[in-house]
């Protein structure tokens, strides 16, 4: 059916709890039995809170003219880290991949994989028994990263990550999540000795893999550009 209605001007599609600043998302797509489609957002704040919101997808043309605030209802709350008394572990980065594994990054380098899954039907209303979307941790692997994790990356089973100012780019197996080697794509800039001499390292923040001739192309947080060529 046509709806007289645009998406010109923004709509708020929910507030995060106490106006926390949100710094990553992520959506997927879950069925309910009956085959009705709903959104998921996972959000990752400055508290290293990562929540769950969910919203029914056919209702598009409420979604663009309702009043209500919170068009997307908030349904779990998770710890992106483990880490106590170390300060705020902000989510930096999260992502959701195939079979709804969501991978989070913090600030600590600490990167997280989640399974995505429901207990029910979340066409039924919340409350009481009401089965509900959830998170389950997969693995945990803490500080492997000498600072904020900046990049996250999927090639085929493998998931690339980057962060501190190591200059590296680590791969993980995500069906295993075990360490399967990294490359040191930026060895750092090196400071001339009558500006105070030493090596300023820095991030990964992008990269461009190309299968058809193995090759990686990877930018530094510093504006450099690294060209490799990647062995078997």
């Amino acid at each position: 059916p046509t709806h007289n209605f645009s998406l010109e001007d923004s709509v708020l599609a929910f507030s995060n709890y106490y106006n926390c600043p949100i710094f990553s998302m992520a959506s997927t797509i879950i069925r309910s039995q009956e085959g009705k489609q709903f959104s998921v957002l996972c959000t990752g704040d400055r508290d290293g809170n990562i929540r769950i919101w969910l919203k029914a997808d056919n209702d598009l043309k409420g979604l663009c003219t309702s009043t209500t605030v919170q068009k997307f209802r908030h349904i779990q709350l998770y710890k992106s880290s483990t880490h106590r008394g170390t300060g705020y572990h902000l989510v930096t980065r999260a992502m959701f991949l195939r079979d709804n594994l969501l991978i989070t990054g913090t600030n600590n380098g600490d990167i997280r994989f989640w399974k995505l899954g429901q207990t029910g039907d979340p066409s039924r209303p919340i409350g009481g028994r009401d089965p509900l979307p959830n998170l389950t941790l997969r693995y945990d692997l803490i500080g492997i990263h000498n600072g904020a994790v900046e990049l996250l990356m999927i090639v085929g089973d493998i998931l690339l990550s980057s962060g501190g100012n190591d200059g590296k780019i680590v791969g993980w197996d995500i069906s295993t999540g075990l360490r399967l080697g990294s490359v040191r794509c930026h060895p750092g800039r090196q400071i001339p000795e009558e500006e105070g001499g030493g090596t300023i390292s820095s991030c990964v923040v992008d990269m461009l893999i190309s299968g058809k001739d193995g090759r990686l192309i990877s930018l530094c947080r510093d504006g450099s550009l690294r060209h490799l060529k990647l062995m078997r």
